[in-house]
């Protein structure tokens, strides 16, 4: 939420009139007071662009960055031009005004665009001058940027299916827990993201993929609200819980009657032997099929 929350706005200023800060206001609202900053930006520069005039009437105030490719992270996809599976959404509160825009935008850039229709909406693409492409599409609450017209096709098709992010009762559940009054939100879907890890090491060093089996059973999905507050910044997760030898079984050690009452930090997790166990078959799996690692697996 790029223009956060009266409330939030107002515990922000008051987090940062901590700081020395030159020129921050803290009895103004921060979103005029970097609307400000931005047009005084844009009216130095070569772009004949103002944040008050032509962007804040249709900008909701919410961005949003999705990463739909577990491999963008990955070796393989570093040597590509342009990381699959990338998407920007940006909010808006009027469609119209935002394309108007766009469109001024794109014919002002001397670029060639190229489109594509998809359900009604039209798709623009053009280079981005290092070998790549980027893509956009206004659509009726958003418009989304990503690096393919397929791309943001896939996103506007899943969108209208049922196995959204937003329609996921699973992950509707886990954030009902959470802040609902959040500066940022973030979902990770470790499950996914492990299988495309491994994917990509089965394509790149083979010999490596079996490491990751031992992650299988940790939390598959967990939610993060980050959330400010005049004293600091809080954060809040909730994620599914695991299963396996990851299984949490809650119980008394008695370790904590053994601990001084003035120790700084203090943790203790149970049932670490099965987790360290499949740590350790899946590292001798991996070592056994890399010769050069035969002696650290022998010792």
């Amino acid at each position: 939420r790029v223009i956060p929350s009266t409330e939030q706005d107002a515990a922000l200023r008051d987090l940062l009139a901590r700081f020395p800060i030159p020129d921050f206001d803290a009895g103004r609202p921060l979103t005029d007071q970097w609307a400000t900053l931005l047009d005084e930006a844009l009216a130095g520069s070569d772009v004949d662009v103002s944040w008050s005039e032509d962007v804040a009437p249709w900008f909701d105030g919410r961005v949003a960055v999705a990463l739909t490719d577990a491999s963008v992270m990955t070796a393989t996809s570093m040597q590509t031009a342009t990381p699959p599976g990338m998407l920007v959404g940006v909010g808006v509160t009027d469609a119209a005004a935002a394309g108007s825009f766009l469109e001024r935008m794109r014919t002002a850039s001397g670029q060639e665009f190229s489109s594509v229709e998809h359900d009604g909406t039209t798709i623009w693409t053009t280079t981005d001058g290092v070998g790549g492409t980027w893509s956009y599409a206004v659509a009726s609450d958003q418009v989304l940027f990503a690096p393919t017209a397929d791309d943001i096709a896939d996103a506007f098709d899943r969108a209208a299916a049922s196995d959204s992010f937003a329609a996921n009762p699973e992950l509707g559940r886990l954030s009902a827990g959470l802040p609902a009054d959040w500066l940022m939100f973030g979902l990770v879907n470790n499950q996914a993201l492990i299988e495309g890890i491994r994917d990509d090491a089965m394509l790149t060093t083979p010999e490596m993929a079996p490491l990751f089996d031992a992650f299988q059973g940790q939390s598959a999905q967990a939610l993060v609200t980050v959330v400010v507050t005049p004293d600091g910044v809080a954060m809040d997760g909730a994620a599914a819980p695991p299963t396996g030898v990851y299984a949490v079984a809650n119980a008394d050690r008695g370790l904590a009657a053994q601990v001084p009452g003035d120790v700084l930090y203090f943790v203790e997790g149970g049932n670490l032997g099965p987790i360290l166990a499949e740590y350790a078959a899946a590292f001798k799996t991996a070592a056994a099929a890399d010769p050069s690692m035969a002696d650290g697996l022998d010792q």
